[in-house]
């Protein structure tokens, strides 16, 4: 078995899945090429790696679904955003975020959208209305 062959039987070689021939040329592959050898034992690390750590997280996972989330202490996230505005807020001496509408604590802001939005459709209104009047001649 050539080197690539082999390599490309790594996976195989791991899970145990070679045949009893292929398992033989693999060994005397192996054991014939100390570079192969030392790819072959990398690969088997990072493979044993990932897999205990998938194992980790399966565990982790199941452990959780068992407790349910009345058995943990679960604590609810803090709003960073407000705490973040307020900060850029002071630091920019009210240049940014001065009168708080993005941050929800504007009184009257709502208000104001509303107006400012009638007011818009009020003008396009009579901006059609006064677009299909048509003047007659003396």
């Amino acid at each position: 078995m050539s080197a690539e062959e082999a390599r490309d039987r790594f996976g195989d070689a791991i899970e145990g899945t070679l045949s009893t021939t292929e398992q033989r040329a693999f060994d005397a592959a192996i054991t014939g090429d100390a570079e192969l050898r030392e790819e072959y034992e990398s690969y088997c690390a990072i493979v044993n790696g990932v897999g205990s750590a998938v194992v980790r997280i399966a565990g982790a996972h199941e452990e959780a679904i068992a407790t349910g989330p009345e058995d943990r202490n679960v604590e609810e996230a803090p709003s960073l955003v407000l705490k973040v505005q307020e900060r850029i807020r002071k630091r920019s001496k009210g240049r940014y975020f001065r009168d708080r509408f993005s941050s929800g604590e504007a009184k009257g802001s709502g208000l104001t959208v509303m107006l400012l939005t009638a007011s818009l459709l009020i003008v396009i209104a009579v901006w059609l209305m006064l677009d299909n009047v048509e003047l007659l001649a003396p």
